[in-house]
């Protein structure tokens, strides 16, 4: 069976980051024995023909994600242990030693040592689950390896807001979702959390924005007043949503027929014809 049995955080999508009890037993014993239990790095195709021989042990087709699953960590303080074994009992683990390796990947790292090679497996193999792909991105993204675009299309997955992606959140135009994306500006929220994660990314869409070369606007059309280039001010933006919120009162607008305008009325220069320049 090459499908590990996830385990995740109650009423959520989101997998338990921290390590087993079993998960805890391991390490603590690898930390104990480190300096007696030499070690020895085994071939790329070495672990894989043992994967291979104990699928086909079980009376099973040695397919490709099976075999995979099989491989044995040839590092760290789990070495020994299956990679399907690793994702049911440290995730948390599993995504620190994959973002770390696909940054090193990225930064042009291009040795097939056999580490490396065992390191480009597991995270082959983490890559084949939908939870496990979510979990190294947000990894990566805190550290700051991965452009927060690449997580454009995780789900929210709690609140009234679970079923929006991380992005159509964002960009949302309703009042609703624009007052929950400025309340996570400023939240403080436990670290590790969805929240964290989805707070993370709202923060680096802002930073995205800041850094990006402002628009050029284009030049104005000959004769017409020239736009302010600061933009309207607060008490201008408050008014004009005063004036959109409050209820119309049924007058017409006000025109050069019946009663002037103040523009057409002796205190200016008149502009309107039909008025006089002194009459009221």
């Amino acid at each position: 069976m090459e499908f590990p049995k996830f385990k995740f955080e109650p009423s959520t999508s989101e997998l338990t980051l921290k390590p087993s009890v079993v998960a805890q037993g391991v390490a603590l014993r690898y930390r104990q024995q480190q300096a007696t239990s030499p070690w020895q790095v085994l071939s790329a195709e070495r672990v894989s023909k043992e994967a291979r021989a104990r699928v086909v042990g079980r009376g099973e087709e040695p397919k490709a994600q099976a075999v995979l699953a099989e491989h044995h960590l040839q590092f760290g303080q789990y070495r020994g242990h299956t990679f399907r074994w690793l994702l049911e009992n440290d995730v948390g683990y599993a995504c620190s030693i994959i973002a770390s390796h696909e940054k090193e990947r990225a930064s042009g790292d291009t040795s097939q040592t056999p580490l490396m090679s065992n390191k480009d497996a597991l995270a082959s193999y983490a890559r084949l689950f939908p939870p496990m792909v979510t979990a190294i991105a947000r990894r990566r993204m805190r550290e700051g390896s991965l452009n927060v675009r690449g997580l454009d299309s995780t789900l929210v997955g709690f609140g009234q807001h679970a079923h929006k992606t991380y992005k159509s959140l964002y960009e949302a135009k309703d009042r609703e979702s624009r007052t929950y994306v400025q309340w996570l500006r400023k939240a403080k929220v436990s670290a590790g959390s969805k929240v964290h994660a989805l707070q993370a990314y709202v923060l680096a869409r802002e930073a995205e924005k800041a850094a990006a070369p402002p628009a050029q606007a284009p030049p104005a059309a000959t004769g017409t007043a020239s736009m302010d280039p600061a933009g309207p001010s607060d008490a201008d933006l408050l008014a004009a949503a005063m004036e959109v919120d409050s209820p119309t009162t049924g007058r017409p607008p006000p025109s050069c027929t019946g009663r002037p305008p103040p523009s057409c009325t002796g205190r200016y220069p008149p502009l309107c014809p039909g008025h006089g320049s002194g009459s009221a």
